[in-house]
């Protein structure tokens, strides 16, 4: 049996994992005459993402997001001594499939979401290996202070940092060190790394 639906809630429980799954109403009647065969007997599940309704709901990939991936990959190539920026390109998306689940995809019609996701796989790879991109200035933006924050990464040095906020609920991931040069320099202190506060 083939259900489509959409994976509303997952509960973690005391004994497993409690997972609701919707279905809508066009699929409904279907579900319903044959589910019941089921019920409370052992299943195997297998959950696949449907590429065309999410490209469909969410867009396909923007120029923005393509031109930032291709500068992630081939700074990447050029660490790794790699010429072949296709090549890179086909193992960074083998990687991340492989880690995500997701299906194939290619960078020509792949959907907002994934690609979003991606440009994060890339830029948290590089922080696990503790590589820096050569092209700070164009790629250090939302995804990659935002990841500093989530993995409490300062985004001046690299270094263990804390969460730092002020009242417009702007927010920054800094070391002691890096917080003093901040409050010393000001704006001067974000420019020189490529830096910004977010919101989030």
């Amino acid at each position: 049996m083939k259900i489509q639906g959409e994976i509303k809630g997952v509960h973690l429980q005391k004994n497993g994992l409690k997972i609701d799954f919707y279905v809508d109403a066009e699929n409904e009647k279907d579900v319903t005459k044959h589910i019941f065969e089921y019920a409370k007997r052992p299943i195997t599940i297998e959950i696949l993402i449907d590429e065309a309704k999410v490209i469909e709901d969410f867009g396909t990939i923007s120029d923005q997001q393509r031109k930032k991936i291709y500068a992630l990959i081939k700074d990447f190539a050029r660490e790794y001594g790699e010429s072949d920026t296709e090549l890179m390109k086909a193992e960074l998306k083998g990687w991340f499939c492989e880690a995500t689940s997701h299906p194939e995809f290619s960078l020509s019609n792949v959907s907002t979401e994934v690609a979003g996701e991606f440009i994060e796989f890339i830029i948290q790879f590089a922080r696990e290996t503790g590589y820096e991109f050569a092209f700070k200035e164009d790629i250090k933006d939302n995804e990659f202070i935002k990841l500093d924050i989530e993995n409490q990464i300062c985004s001046g040095c690299g270094e263990d940092g804390k969460l730092r906020s002020n009242k417009k609920g702007d927010k920054i991931c800094l070391c002691n060190s890096c917080m003093k040069e901040f409050q010393t320099e000001g704006v001067d202190f974000l420019d020189k790394h490529h830096i910004k506060l977010v919101k989030f």
